[in-house]
């Protein structure tokens, strides 16, 4: 030990020198040890200091007083380097007696002291008082032999003999120590080690409730290097205590592969929130002898709160204890219930099922050899989030000396999907992780109206010690193929719309900040279709095909990119008010990487026929105005009754563009109204549009008010429920109506107009698709305004499309 300062009072007489120490007479009435230096100019303070007394008379009698007080832990050099972490102080008392005269037969020393600790933190976290008896004997071997005598008459012992000292090998005292340690928690009970050249130990240390929590959250503390400053993990729910006994017959401190001792374990409970790890406590003691460590069957169980438990048992040996441990372990699974998951993981919401397996391990400590199997079989599993339960599961782990492999399958969404995985090992080096996730008829509903079906086969690849990737994390990564056996959009599309509105510029999607922190995974996934992908609902009818022959899905699972492109099969079409549009050309691209934005180009072609021209004091009324756009259109109206209407979308999905264009040749505006209520901006102006403003208003009011939707939900039988207007050629104005449909079959639609107004107007029609190109339409009407006849109007169209490249 070193001080910072020292002070001592010393007088001594030498009677007889020959006689060495015992002829002497030595009297140290006092003396002071400082740990920490006292202020210059100031008295010193009793804080770590170390003083007594001390006297040897001639004979050789000793004795001596010490007192310890308050010496600051932190400056005990015999702590090393944990005195950098430690708080506290010692203080205690210890006496010394005995006589230095090897001539007597009864010369010996003997010390006794009491050492208490208080205020100890250990990384800031504080531990209960301590106590020790400390004991020292050291017992002189007597000399017998003598060279002749001194003037006074005592024996002049022979020269030192240093061989004789370096080959003596027996025990010539002790030290023993006894007392409590953390509150009582931890007992010494006749810890001896000799004082010999070969020292041995033996004793007992009794654990009696050790708090596991104070010990994690010590071990979970670290002090930065050239900082007092203190970084802590999230240890603070960990708790815990530990029973035991350690019983040391012998323990050869210079050899201790030849050591002897017996470990009794009590119960030990380790806790961390509302679970419990405990072991119970075996029948038998753990014993090291002859370098190898045995051990009993140790079983450990887990239980929570909610009741679940679980457990393993572990038996074995290791040996060549202290020179390089060999471990021969095996451990035996218990079967768990799976319901465990439900607590562990927070998005699992239903599982039941069993896990059972065993686990050896040989070889040596710095690289065990693994092997084993477990064994997961579960009915069901339900997680948040996945559109349907995981049954049937089925999951082999094995471990070799080389490789760690798995195995499983399990049926979802109505299919099946396997699973192959190996990772190589080497000790307790992973390598890298190769993963084949196969899955076959796999049919998902991610919403109401949308179903589809495929298979995938992918791979799943991680390298624990691979390269960052831009982000700078390395992460798994997801490859491979799906394939869509089938796909259909049903879902019924609500337009709440202004007729101003179309064709205008859509506002930008918000895009959140990305933190490349939380991509947990990356992706390169092509997708392919062996069916074409079928929207068909109120809106529109289209198949899609993937004309890059597979869309690459990439990025990660924040930043999900789609390259690639799909384009419109022959035979599309949507609907618009009471028009049918037949799509020539559809195609769509996606060209980033980074997230998903289709780029649209479609074009769609109708026909639009009005059987009965307006009145002529509409037409004669728009032709006295001067040019612009009203004119042209009525002179197109007047022209005839039949307009090829063009409808061209294009640009990005958040800056979409619509373009209408007619034969014979309307404005925009005209074309939208013609659409919706049959009639022109100049004729309506002309029939003082005024008057039929609630009318055309009914194109909108059940898109925006929910009407429509609530009758479809009512009576499911109903496909398209809508209010609208169209020109009456009776009254010669535009009048309100409901239109009623059904889809018949995948081929066959029908629908029914009814006026709302007092003449009652009906039209029906029904159309019957043979295929994509050839299509037969049939249609009724009460309108008859030729003859008194109520039979009303019966009609046939055959429409067909010719295709030229």
């Amino acid at each position: 030990e070193h001080f910072a300062k020292g002070a001592a009072d010393l007088a001594m007489r030498w009677y007889d020198r020959q006689q060495g120490i015992a002829g002497a007479e030595v009297d140290v009435p006092s003396f002071v040890l400082y740990k920490v230096a006292p202020p210059t100019g100031t008295r010193a303070g009793a804080t770590g200091t170390v003083l007594g007394s001390a006297s040897i008379r001639r004979g050789g009698d000793v004795t001596a007083t010490v007192n310890v007080e308050n010496v600051p832990l932190a400056r005990v050099d015999a702590l090393g380097s944990l005195a950098q972490d430690v708080e506290g102080a010692v203080s205690g008392v210890a006496h010394v007696t005995g006589n230095l005269d090897d001539a007597r037969p009864d010369a010996n020393v003997t010390a006794r002291a009491e050492l208490d600790v208080g205020g100890m933190r250990l990384r800031e976290i504080s531990f209960p008082p301590s106590h020790l008896d400390v004991g020292l004997t050291q017992r002189f071997p007597q000399q017998t032999r003598s060279v002749g005598r001194t003037k006074c008459g005592a024996p002049i012992p022979p020269p030192f003999d240093k061989a004789t000292y370096m080959a003596d090998a027996s025990s010539h005292g002790q030290w023993t120590v006894s007392g409590s340690l953390l509150g009582g928690t931890v007992n010494l009970t006749d810890v001896v080690v000799t004082r010999a050249r070969s020292s041995h130990l033996s004793g007992r240390v009794s654990v009696r409730g050790l708090d596991l929590g104070a010990l994690a959250r010590v071990q979970s503390a670290r002090k930065q290097e050239n900082d007092d400053t203190v970084v802590r993990t999230n240890s603070s729910d960990i708790g815990g205590q530990l029973y035991g006994e350690i019983i040391a017959d012998d323990v050869p401190l210079d050899d201790p592969a030849k050591a002897k001792v017996q470990i009794v374990l009590g119960p030990m409970v380790l806790s961390r929130g509302a679970q419990k790890l405990k072991l119970t406590p075996p029948s038998v003691p753990l014993l090291v002898a002859n370098d190898t460590l045995s051990m009993p069957p140790l079983e450990v169980t887990l239980e929570t709160q909610e009741g679940v438990s679980g457990g393993f048992v572990v038996t074995g040996n290791v040996t060549k204890l202290t020179t390089d441990p060999t471990l021969a372990l095996d451990a035996r699974l218990q079967p768990v219930d799976i319901a465990v998951l439900q607590r562990l993981v927070p998005k699992i919401i239903r599982a039941s099922g069993k896990v059972q397996g065993d686990l050896h391990l040989t070889g040596r400590a710095a690289s065990p050899t693994i092997s084993g199997n477990l064994s997961a079989t579960a009915e069901d599993i339900e997680i948040q989030g996945l559109p349907s339960a995981v049954t049937d599961v089925h999951v082999d782990v094995h471990a070799s000396a080389t490789e760690l492999s798995a195995a499983g399958a399990a049926k979802f969404a109505g299919g099946t999907v396997a699973l192959q995985a190996s990772m190589p090992i080497r000790g307790t080096e992973l390598g890298a992780l190769d993963a084949r996730v196969t899955a076959r008829s796999v049919r998902v509903t991610p919403a109401d109206g949308v179903n589809a079906s495929f298979d995938a086969d992918l791979v799943v690849a991680y390298d624990p010690n691979g390269h960052a990737g831009e982000g700078g994390a390395n992460l798994p990564r997801i490859s491979g193929d799906v394939t869509i056996d089938s796909f259909a959009y049903t879902r019924p599309i609500s337009l709440a719309t202004d007729l101003t509105s179309l064709g205008a510029r859509a506002k930008r999607t918000q895009v959140t900040a990305y933190d490349p922190s939380l991509d947990v995974v990356t992706f390169d996934v092509r997708v392919r279709s062996s069916q074409p992908l079928v929207v068909k609902n109120n809106f529109v009818e289209v198949q899609l095909s993937i004309d890059s022959g597979a869309l690459e899905v990439t990025g990660t699972n924040q930043r999900l990119g789609l390259r690639g492109a799909m384009q419109t099969l022959p035979g599309g079409r949507f609907h618009f008010s009471n028009s049918d549009f037949d799509v020539r050309q559809g195609l769509i691209r996606f060209d980033d990487p980074t997230r998903i934005a289709p780029n649209v180009d479609v074009t769609a072609v109708t026909e639009y026929r009005r059987y009965t021209d307006t009145s002529a004091s509409a037409a004669a009324g728009a032709g006295t105005s001067a040019g612009g756009p009203a004119a042209a259109s009525v002179g197109s109206t007047r022209g005839g009754s039949l307009w090829r209407i063009t409808m061209h979308a294009y640009g990005d999905a958040d800056n979409l563009k619509v373009d209408l264009t007619s034969e014979p040749s309307l404005s925009q505006e005209d074309i939208v109204l013609l659409l919706a209520v049959g009639m022109t901006r100049a004729e309506l102006d002309q029939l003082q549009a005024s008057s039929i403003g609630a009318s055309i208003a009914l194109n909108y009011l059940g898109a925006a008010s929910g009407a429509s939707n609530a009758v479809k939900q009512a009576l499911p039988v109903i496909d398209d429920f809508r209010f609208g207007s169209a020109y009456s050629t009776v009254t010669g104005k535009t009048e309100p109506q409901l239109t009623i449909g059904k889809r018949l079959t995948n081929d066959v639609r029908a629908s029914v107009t009814a006026g709302l107004s007092e003449d009652r107007e009906l039209r029906s029609n029904i159309e019957w698709r043979l295929n994509n190109r050839f299509s037969v339409q049939g249609s009724y009407d009460n309108i008859n305004d030729v003859s008194s006849s109520t039979l009303g109007n019966l009609g046939v169209d055959l429409r067909w499309r010719l295709e030229f490249e």
